[in-house]
């Protein structure tokens, strides 16, 4: 007779954290990911050292209110509130949220209402930014928080 010979140990994460099902060679880029799975953490003096100068056009801002998707208003540090679009390079890599210190570029037509947001910085960075006096008063207030 004829028997199905069924797997006695699925496979599942769990099991193979535990060392009861070895793999000899990794067949699969999930499984792959899995094992390996862990994400560079960036130290923080080179942090602090690393942080963009705005050009000539760009302004500091914080973002005031999340519209949707990738738009966002942010009150920038030239005293103008502006609609700000996050750039797809930034939105695919870090999450912008209220309170974050960014950096604007004005588009060339509509710069009093309508800007690009280009970089985040961490709250180590703003603060170092405020200590240093090169954000204006109700900036500086707003990151303090």
């Amino acid at each position: 007779m004829y028997q199905d010979s069924a797997p006695s140990i699925v496979f599942t994460p769990l099991n193979f954290w535990r060392g009861e099902i070895s793999l000899p060679i990794l067949k699969s880029r999930a499984v792959y990911i899995m094992a390996v799975g862990k994400r560079k953490i960036i130290a923080e003096p080179k942090e602090l050292e690393n942080m963009p100068e705005p050009g000539p056009d760009d302004v500091y801002g914080v973002i005031s209110k999340m519209v949707g998707y990738d738009k966002v208003i942010v009150d920038c540090s030239d005293g103008k509130q502006r609609l700000c679009r996050i750039r797809g390079q930034l939105k695919r890599k870090i999450w912008v949220k209220e309170g974050d210190l960014v950096l604007v570029s004005p588009w060339d037509f509509q710069k009093d209402t309508r800007g690009d947001i280009w970089w985040r910085f961490t709250k180590n960075q703003a603060l170092s930014l405020a200590q240093k006096g090169i954000l204006p008063e109700f900036l500086r207030a707003r990151i303090e928080k």
